[in-house]
């Protein structure tokens, strides 16, 4: 009840803020014309109830009261806390209980010990912590002959709380604000970022009457796991991978017949751009997908991008070293001021910024892979080498880089300087390698590209057309014949390198 106000005043877009706890006190204060205990702390009307002096009827009704008092009062803005009107609705309900057992059962029973009872259990669900509720009872009544049951309430109480909800009254408002504390740093950094903030906005589509052979061509010159067809109108209609094209492809003559709405696959997961990272994240690891569209709506089926499950890791990964990287000068923005911080960087590590220049300008963080390379992080980057902005520490492995901006990186002082001088080879790419001379008659098992060079061999294309159609993911058993293609991807120097190997 407590959220529900909240989000009934927050929709209250004419009302101005400073008038809505005016309308809340208004509300709270015609509740109180006819129940008047609904004000203040409190802790006289417990001793009421402890006493026996208030009716059934009447503390099943304060509780009601109570509750609406509270939540109205808080919903609208203004100050209070929860943990005494907790004491007063568990008390009265605790009390109404046990009148009712004396008046059902006429029996020897003390309403006051089923309010203490109560009351501990409320606090114990409403907080989630049992324990505390315990203590902070017994230590308000030093009653231990109570202490059993108020054991027991509160564990059930607890119990039931947890199943309804996984947050506490507490927890719950910064859940709700992406703010998850159950899921430690990890997932709160996942939550508090959004789709529509990492997701590529470049993606590969197949429109629904492509014939099969202009796809296959598509999927052999782009680096993509996924391929989405969409119709006229940029709605998703399916989706194509390399596993569906591996098993069609053998099959000849399907070029001019076979269009991409006839081999795509239907009900395709997708995202939206308001989803947090830890959803999205869950949906791509239930699905075990790598790569899901991202559409306008759940209505609107138009692609906006994708996002990968590389993305999210990468994207975490960067936020974690923003907030904790050491020897950064980290800068939070608040509208009082900025607060700086500073950290000392492990032995041997330091933090520089390096402008973007010759051979880096033009490239992407994706193409120079830096980690891999160079061993180094790039942490931000500083469009025409302006001040870092919070935008900054996530950058766009996609973005191209521009004469001008500058990199934030971090790694050892020979690895900088090797970016520094501008010592970057070309970015990942495709190319088409012949086979003749030392590679004729060898397998690709035997060349060993991957581990070797560092080559992936994606494809190969017979010699002779009546040797079958393009392979793709060819078999690592497969013996090369003289005038075959390779297609192959990766850096310039593992190309130059293999090619000096084979002397081909």
């Amino acid at each position: 009840m407590l959220y529900l106000a909240e989000d009934t005043f927050d929709r209250m877009k004419r009302v101005p803020e400073w008038a809505q706890p005016m309308i809340g006190g208004v509300m709270v204060g015609a509740i109180g014309i006819w129940v008047p205990h609904v004000f203040g702390v409190g802790y006289n009307i417990i001793d009421l109830i402890f006493l026996g002096k208030l009716g059934m009827g009447f503390l099943a009704f304060l509780v009601v009261a109570k509750m609406a008092a509270t939540s109205i009062s808080l919903g609208s803005g203004s100050s209070g806390g929860v943990f005494a009107p907790s004491l007063v609705m568990g008390s009265a309900l605790g009390g109404s209980f046990g009148l009712a057992l004396q008046h059902f059962f006429p029996t020897p029973i003390e309403p006051g010990a089923y309010a203490v009872v109560g009351m501990a259990a409320v606090v114990a669900a409403t907080t989630h912590a049992p324990i505390t509720a315990m203590l902070i009872v017994f230590e308000m009544t030093d009653g231990y002959e109570v202490i059993l049951p108020l054991m027991v309430s509160c564990a059930i109480a607890t119990m039931i709380s947890r199943w309804l909800s996984r947050e506490s009254i507490y927890s719950l408002k910064l859940a709700r604000r992406g703010v998850v504390l159950a899921g430690g740093r990890e997932e709160s950094i996942l939550r508090s970022m959004r789709v529509a903030n990492v997701m590529r906005t470049t993606y590969e589509s197949i429109a629904r009457d492509m014939p099969f052979d202009r796809v296959v061509d598509i999927v052999l010159h782009h680096d993509e796991s996924e391929y989405y067809v969409v119709d006229n109108s940029g709605r998703l209609l399916g989706t194509i991978n390399l596993y569906v094209i591996k098993d069609l492809i053998q099959e000849t003559g399907l070029g001019p017949l076979v269009l991409a709405h006839d081999v795509m696959m239907t009900g395709t997961p997708f995202l939206t751009p308001e989803m947090s990272l830890a959803d999205s994240l869950k949906r791509l690891t239930f699905k075990s997908i790598e790569q899901l569209p991202v559409v306008a709506s759940e209505n609107d089926q138009r692609i906006l991008g994708t996002l990968s499950r590389q993305d999210v890791i990468d994207t975490y990964n960067r936020e974690i070293l923003r907030m904790s990287a050491h020897g950064l000068r980290m800068i939070q923005h608040s509208g009082h001021g900025d607060h700086h911080r500073h950290v000392d960087l492990q032995p041997g590590f330091e933090t520089r910024e390096i402008p973007v220049r010759g051979r880096l300008v033009g490239k992407t963080l994706a193409t120079l892979n830096l980690r891999a390379n160079f061993g180094i992080n790039c942490v931000a980057v500083k469009e025409g080498g302006r001040e870092s902005t919070f935008e900054d520490a996530v950058p766009d492995p996609r973005e191209v880089l521009k004469d001008g901006d500058v990199l934030v990186c971090i790694g050892t002082k020979d690895q900088l300087a090797k970016l520094a001088e501008g010592d970057v080879e070309a970015g990942l790419e495709t190319r088409e390698i012949a086979v003749g001379g030392a590679l004729t008659g060898k397998t690709l098992a035997g060349l060993n590209m991957r581990a070797e060079y560092g080559l992936n061999c994606v494809a190969i294309k017979p010699a002779d057309p009546a040797g079958g159609p393009t392979t793709i993911f060819p078999e690592p058993g497969r013996v090369l014949a003289d005038g075959d293609i390779l297609i192959c991807s990766g850096y310039d120097e593992q190309f130059e390198k293999f090619s000096a190997a084979q002397k081909y």
